[in-house]
């Protein structure tokens, strides 16, 4: 089986069924990367890339192109080799290795397809029978109580983890409101207000605890006590699972 030729798909549709995330953002794009070979078989990869700027992946696939065609798929890494040194002097990190990696997803598709068999079992077989999943939402939703909401939203839907976005979004109505600080000390201020339980709802502030190291720096992640004891990299000590920092 040899590779034909390459190509992108760029797609735009409604962003998300969660009304938090939709706040912010409407609509959103996505960048599909399809490996053509002399065989029925297609390679399906995506780039991350094309979340933020889909109209620039496809010239970058049309530049790797010519490293992949008239090629079989036997030795992935060695074609993510000279793709990477084909470009290597603007693509070491960025939009350039992005878009290589959607390639490489491709290509991995293709091969597994190819086999018969799951890509995992290619990459050394499956390790886990699940992993656990955090809800992303955009933007921190504002006022206070409207991030809890989405906290409490998350909670009903399974998950236990969530992140929570830089800044904030607020509807008003006025149209959306986005704090911007006027200095680093009140971007400190206003994100570490974020970290303490007491913001959280009614349904999570029993269970969720902040975490502080000693010299009382938050430490940037908010768990569902009960869960976050059973995982194996638990960043704090059980007696500094506390609801405030410590006092100076």
């Amino acid at each position: 089986m040899k590779i034909t030729g390459i190509r992108t798909v760029l797609l735009t549709g409604p962003s998300t069924d969660d009304p938090y995330l939709r706040e912010s953002r409407k609509r959103r794009s996505a960048a599909y990367i399809e490996i053509l070979t002399d065989t029925e078989l297609v390679g399906i990869g995506e780039t991350y890339a094309g979340y933020f700027i889909p109209e620039a992946v496809p010239p970058i696939v049309d530049f790797f192109a010519p490293v992949l065609v008239g090629q079989g798929v036997e030795n992935i890494a060695e074609l993510w080799r000279r793709m990477y040194q084909t470009g290597n002097y603007w693509c070491r990190v960025g939009l350039g290795v992005a878009v290589i990696n959607g390639i490489e997803a491709a290509l991995w598709d293709l091969k597994g397809k190819m086999y018969g068999v799951p890509v995992y079992e290619l990459l050394g077989g499956r390790k886990h029978d699940a992993l656990p999943a955090y809800a992303t939402g955009g933007p921190s939703n504002y006022p206070l109580e409207r991030l809890a909401a989405k906290i409490d939203f998350y909670l009903s839907l399974g998950f236990r983890g969530f992140k929570i976005g830089a800044g904030s979004h607020e509807e008003t109505s006025d149209g959306p409101v986005d704090f911007v600080p006027a200095s680093a000390s009140q971007a400190a201020d206003f994100e570490g207000r974020k970290e303490t339980p007491v913001l959280l709802s009614e349904t999570a502030s029993d269970t969720v605890q902040a975490c502080w190291d000693d010299a009382g720096v938050p430490q940037r992640r908010v768990y569902r006590v009960a869960e976050a004891m059973k995982l194996k990299d638990f960043p704090c000590e059980p007696d500094k699972l506390v609801s405030q920092p410590p006092q100076a």
